[in-house]
């Protein structure tokens, strides 16, 4: 399934004026729709309207798309360009995907660490792929970063908490996140599949670190905008705390008489007027008719306390 998505950047002049003269060119890259609303987003800020390109579906909220890399930049394939090339989508991301780039792979017990966006796109776009990765064993993978893909087998528990901690510390130190769902071979391609029981804390922390990077990077978005126009709401920061269970939850905090916007978090610090504090968790906010109102266009969502929730949340 191919969609047609808005990119980040107004197309150059000079481009390639055929697909065949663009394959050189043409590598694939991963993406979330998360992602790619923060980079428009951000373009806009700048006064930059983006365009329409061509991507595929993985799964879920995971994206392929092309772009043609160019010496200054990548430059993601238009819906405007591959129409003058006289192409649908679907032949913009297979030529994308298409070209050997020989990833840098690196081994961890079961283990095996793919580097290199473009073997990513391409093995997340070709799922058949991964066989050259990992045999004929089933594989469960995660991307945590457009460049890093973390393959695990996924008939070995212990395995693939091994792949979900690597894949948390690739999310710690990257500049650009991707995604947290486990990935299992369904078909032709991929479907989000479930932790084992051995890896579900390491799951979860993962997940957990994900929402606080997505949540931080639109915080300071919204801030810069804020700014601009002279709102005064506060927008909580989403934090990362242990969990009980030896992983990791996220948190916000809403204090009483601030005009606060909350990210969807595990949990919420309530912090009353006189100081007192206590923890509630999102779920329970949710359930008070009312309370929680949605801002809309906002990826990741948000939303916005009407009132100081009253005691009996919980």
């Amino acid at each position: 399934m191919t969609v047609e998505a808005t990119a980040p950047t107004p197309m150059p002049s000079g481009l390639p004026a055929t697909l065949e003269a663009a394959r050189p060119l043409l590598v694939g890259r991963a993406f979330t729709g998360v992602g790619h609303a923060l980079r428009v987003r951000e373009l806009r800020l700048q006064g930059v309207e983006g365009y329409l390109e061509a991507a595929a579906v993985v799964v879920d909220d995971l994206y392929v798309g092309a772009v043609l890399d160019l010496p200054t930049s990548d430059v993601p394939v238009s819906s405007e360009l591959r129409t003058r090339w006289g192409v649908v989508a679907s032949e913009v991301v297979a030529a994308a995907t298409s070209a050997e780039h020989p990833p840098a792979l690196s081994q961890v017990g079961a283990v095996v660490v793919v580097q290199g966006a473009a073997p990513v796109a391409a093995v997340l776009h070709r799922a058949a792929l991964v066989e050259r990765v990992l045999g004929s064993r089933a594989p469960l993978v995660v991307a945590p970063a457009v460049d890093t893909m973390v393959v695990a087998p996924a008939d070995d528990p212990q395995a693939v908490l091994a792949a979900a901690q690597i894949a948390d510390r690739v999310l710690a130190g990257t500049q650009h996140p991707l995604s947290a769902a486990p990935l299992v071979r369904s078909g032709e391609g991929w479907a989000i599949g479930a932790w084992p029981q051995a890896a579900q804390a390491a799951g979860r922390a993962l997940r957990a670190r994900l929402t606080v990077l997505e949540h931080a990077r639109l915080r300071q978005l919204l801030q810069a905008h804020y700014d601009r126009t002279d709102e005064s709401a506060v927008i909580a920061e989403a934090v990362l705390v242990p969990a009980a269970d030896g992983g990791a939850a996220t948190r916000a905090r809403f204090v009483e008489g601030q005009r606060t916007v909350l990210p969807r978090v595990d949990e919420v610090e309530l912090v009353r007027a006189d100081g007192g504090t206590r923890l509630v968790s999102f779920a329970a906010l949710a359930a008070v008719q009312g309370l929680l109102t949605p801002l809309e266009g906002t990826a990741p969502p948000l939303v916005y306390p009407t009132a100081f929730p009253d005691p009996s949340a919980s």
